[in-house]
């Protein structure tokens, strides 16, 4: 069934959700803020989005991205003349300011909790981290922090599209100010004192690695 569906509307390889999600949901509205950033994160992750992407930098540059993209892509997607699948003109009108909200979260293998959630488990399941970009060797740029909230977004059109996101507190990537590779063990120790001073919370469940940070024995303020 599922083929059939990708088959015939071309269901984006991003619009959707893999994983497992748990029962403990809640509604709750986006701030104008997380509406513009879930957006965009959305369109710039999508692989059907990214011939779009790319005529758009061309003519207009990078720095105009996250400004000035979601709406050329609507109008251009949206334009009869271009024919454009109904799949695009669907995510082009941005997803329904209105979230589920849960705790918990299983995808990739791995159960993810909120840092809330974690407080009153054995366990820990709350950390993450995403690659920094190409050229990225050995964890260096890594980007590394907790989960907050996990968010399920809502696309209209038929067929029902969702994806899952984690809104993230991350750390410092900045080497050796933020975090820093241990030359002896290789393992990547993270300030937890130094925060991510840009507003980029969000980040595609299915993108993530889980890790866990065990504090330094004399160093509170650090974990690895």
């Amino acid at each position: 069934m599922r083929r059939d569906l990708e088959a015939r509307f071309n269901l984006g390889g991003c619009i959707h959700s893999r994983g497992r999600d748990s029962k403990d949901r809640a509604q709750r509205g986006l701030t104008s803020m997380e509406y513009k950033s879930a957006s965009n994160h959305v369109l710039l992750n999508c692989p059907e989005v990214q011939p779009f992407l790319n005529d758009f930098v061309s003519q207009f540059g990078h720095g105009a991205v996250y400004s000035t993209f979601e709406a050329w892509f609507k109008e251009c997607v949206n334009n009869p003349n271009n024919g454009v699948n109904k799949f695009l003109q669907d995510i082009s009108w941005g997803p329904a300011p209105t979230v589920i909200t849960m705790s918990k979260f299983c995808v990739n293998g791995y159960k993810f909790h909120t840092e809330e959630c974690s407080k009153y488990k054995k366990s820990n399941n709350s950390g993450v981290c995403v690659k920094g970009g190409e050229g990225n060797q050995d964890g260096e740029n890594d980007y590394c922090g907790v989960i907050k909230e996990i968010l399920e977004l809502s696309y209209s059109g038929w067929p029902y599209k969702k994806i899952i996101l984690f809104r993230c507190k991350w750390f410092d990537p900045t080497p050796r100010r933020g975090t820093n590779i241990h030359s002896q063990y290789n393992i990547i120790e993270v300030n937890k004192k130094r925060e991510y001073d840009r507003y980029d919370p969000l980040l595609i469940a299915e993108r993530v690695r889980q890790v866990y940070y065990a504090p330094y024995p004399l160093r509170r303020d650090k974990a690895d």
